[in-house]
């Protein structure tokens, strides 16, 4: 017992300093707020896209994102006392969407983009002057026009 109450002391505390640095940092406001959200969002996945071959397509970029985000909105909720009142559940979902909606847009529009080009270059018509090798006797051009 005295395990799990010690336990339950480090996350509230974690989650106690995040929200007092999330206040320090975020203009007052929900508008600013949502804002925050839609860019952290944003270069959380830009950054780590960025660091990775995959790019845009990385799926590290976007679990990475979701896992920061589902943390922020833990901490938000674990302040709170017992009891969550129903603006908090709505206030979670408009910021989950806010900060998960650009990201997941750019990386389903990469894969997407990515298996086009896929289906083109296979469909692509082969050029006959490509594909066949050089000849290395070339024929004497003949006197014909003279």
């Amino acid at each position: 017992m005295r395990a799990k109450q010690i336990a339950m002391d480090d996350t509230h505390w974690f989650a106690l300093l995040w929200e007092s640095t999330k206040t320090a940092i975020a203009p007052a406001g929900v508008t600013g707020r949502t804002i925050l959200h839609i860019h952290l969002g944003l270069a959380i996945y830009l950054g780590i896209a960025a660091l990775r071959k995959d790019g845009l397509r990385s799926p590290l970029a976007i679990v990475l994102v979701v896992f920061l985000e589902l943390l922020n909105e833990w901490a938000d909720i674990s302040v709170r006392e017992a009891e969550v009142p129903k603006w908090l559940w709505i206030d979670s979902f408009s910021d989950l969407v806010s900060t998960l909606l650009w990201p997941c847009t750019l990386f389903v529009l990469a894969d997407l983009f990515e298996k086009r080009d896929r289906v083109k270059a296979r469909q692509a018509p082969v050029d006959c002057a490509e594909a066949t090798p050089p000849d290395d006797h070339q024929p004497e051009p003949t006197d014909t026009y003279r």
